[in-house]
């Protein structure tokens, strides 16, 4: 089985559009970005898994993807610790010390707070983001899109990056216990790869005209339109709750 790839599911989420899929996938991203309510940011989490859940997504499909961009997230929260590790008392307004690690470095229960709000949003955005790829087919999502105007040759290249992203997981897992030339060489040769299906694409014709004749697109619903109104809800009430008192961190440290 190949990660993070599509496959096909009778499932209400990979019967919408892959307009309403990408839709979703925006708001989601955008209302994370904007907020630091830890009550949102854990709805969101929540969210997250529930859907992860409900889409009938495997392990197997997403776990390495999962997994890999889950490291990257960790390092990146060590690289804010070592970068400003008093960021989030400067945030929150108070500094509570846990412990002293090693000279200007203590560990300080706002930095751990303002850190695990970084790991909500990037743990929520990980699993949407494989149900997108998991749920949506690469050729429906360009049609689709087209059908609502977005340019031919925009809709052929989100195509191509739905397409090239299990290849590069697969190689990724293929060679992980890999190390030195090979691990050099992989991204190189996910670059090629890639430069040889844009040859390819442009060869055939794809995005010289705006538009095309499409059989794998389809047409937004009811459950389309249904879904997109409620995520449109759900992300004005997550940013209302955010800046309602005119500051998008909670702060359970001030009374």
């Amino acid at each position: 089985m190949r990660v993070w790839a599509y496959e096909e599911k009778d499932t209400w989420i990979h019967r919408l559009s892959g307009v309403t899929k990408l839709f979703f996938l925006l708001a989601w991203i955008l209302t994370g970005m904007l907020s630091f309510d830890t009550r949102v940011l854990l709805a969101m989490l929540a969210g997250s898994v529930l859907i992860f859940r409900v889409s009938g997504t495997d392990w197997e499909q997403a776990g390495d993807g999962v997994k890999f961009f889950f490291s990257a997230l960790l390092l990146f929260l060590l690289a804010i610790f070592l970068a400003d590790p008093y960021k989030g008392a400067e945030i929150y307004g108070t500094r509570s010390d846990l412990f002293h690690i090693a000279g200007k470095y203590w560990l300080t229960k706002e930095q751990i707070f303002y850190e695990c709000n970084i790991m909500a949003k990037g743990l929520s955005v990980i699993l949407t983001a494989s149900v997108f790829t998991s749920a949506t087919d690469p050729g429906e999502l360009a049609a689709s899109v087209n059908r609502i105007g977005i340019p031919y040759k925009i809709g052929c290249r989100m195509a191509a990056a739905l397409r090239y992203l299990p290849e590069r997981q697969t190689a990724l897992r293929e060679r992980k216990n890999v190390r030195g030339k090979s691990l050099i060489s992989l991204p190189a040769s996910g670059n090629g790869r890639m430069r040889e299906k844009r040859r390819v694409m442009e060869v055939r014709g794809y995005g010289r005209h705006r538009k095309r004749t499409w059989y794998g697109g389809k047409k937004l619903t009811g459950a389309d339109c249904a879904v997109m109104a409620v995520t449109a809800a759900v992300s004005a009430l997550f940013l209302w709750i955010t800046f309602q008192d005119g500051n998008r961190f909670y702060n359970p440290f001030v009374k």
